[in-house]
């Protein structure tokens, strides 16, 4: 006798397949979902570091400044002279900013999927990638693949 699929199980094999071909991945298929997940926990876990590291030097907005301009001083040069036996050396700090523009957003296929939650404070200006990460573990993983991959290329282009 041929068994024919519940409603639920042709409700939940629709939902599914609509939803990964609307997870956009610029044409890029990996079919490794443990290294799809490795690789994801690792640009996490950098661009984490990398933010906390940032933040010492973030600058308060100003004139239309991006929310990620940050500003460094330094010595970048050193004037020597040589009187006889005596040597002196001069050095000026300098200011430097350097603004990397706006944040790019979460793509849109990614956060109507799953809701990126907005940070806590103003001081905290990338959304809670690794909670982001957390809550993809509802999806089975069918979907999960896809959507790794995508949100790994956006984390590629925050990094």
């Amino acid at each position: 006798s041929l068994k024919r699929k519940s409603l639920v199980d042709e409700f939940l094999e629709s939902g599914r397949t609509k939803v990964k071909t609307s997870i956009s991945t610029d044409g890029k298929h990996i079919e490794d979902l443990e290294y799809m997940l490795k690789s994801v926990k690792a640009l996490v876990k950098i661009i984490d570091e990398i933010w906390n590291n940032c933040k010492e030097r973030l600058t308060s907005s100003e004139n239309n400044e991006s929310p990620f301009t940050f500003k460094r001083k330094g010595f970048e040069e050193a004037k020597v002279e040589k009187k006889g036996r005596h040597l002196t050396i001069t050095t000026q700090q300098v200011s430097n900013k350097k603004d990397f523009g706006s944040l790019p957003a979460v793509p849109e296929d990614l956060s109507k999927l799953l809701y990126v939650d907005p940070p806590e404070s103003e001081s905290d200006i990338l959304p809670y990638y690794k909670k982001y990460l957390e809550k993809s573990s509802i999806l089975c993983k069918e979907l999960l693949l896809p959507f790794l991959t995508g949100f790994k290329e956006h984390l590629e282009n925050v990094q």
